[in-house]
């Protein structure tokens, strides 16, 4: 019932939701530099313009990227008693697994850079050993 053999809401959506991120992103980078008026509207245009155009090649080529498995050969040598032996080991990662890969560091990143901007403290010495305390009582 619910089929898009054409993959065409997907591309859609994708181009939408980058239309979306690209113009909110670009219009809080803008108006936090302090462009008004005008150049605020040509960032914000510009952002949503880019958001659209990288999701919308995002959109046609996520699905054949997910479905691939890339596989290689790590080439070893060693030795068993005196005889040298030279062998291989196959390696194969898909797509999926970059993908996650690559979306868990940027999430990483983001979750990184927004404590730095709220202050956050790394936990030092002395904040774990009066925590310690705090539990031991």
């Amino acid at each position: 019932m619910y089929i898009d053999p054409s993959g065409d809401f997907f591309i859609v959506a994708c181009v939408a939701l980058g239309a979306l991120i690209g113009g909110l992103l670009s219009y809080k980078y803008a108006s936090e530099a302090g462009y008004q008026g005008f150049d605020l509207i040509a960032f914000t245009l510009l952002g949503t313009v880019i958001g659209a155009g990288a999701n919308y090649l995002i959109g046609i080529y996520l699905p054949v990227f997910l479905g691939t498995t890339f596989s290689f050969s790590l080439p070893s040598i060693g030795f068993s008693g005196s005889a040298l032996l030279f062998t291989t080991t196959a390696v194969s990662v898909t797509g999926v697994q970059i993908a996650t890969t690559i979306g868990s560091l940027i999430a990483v990143d983001y979750i990184y850079q927004a404590s730095k901007k709220r202050g956050d403290q790394a936990i030092t010495e002395d904040r774990m050993s009066s925590l310690r305390r705090s539990w031991k009582s």
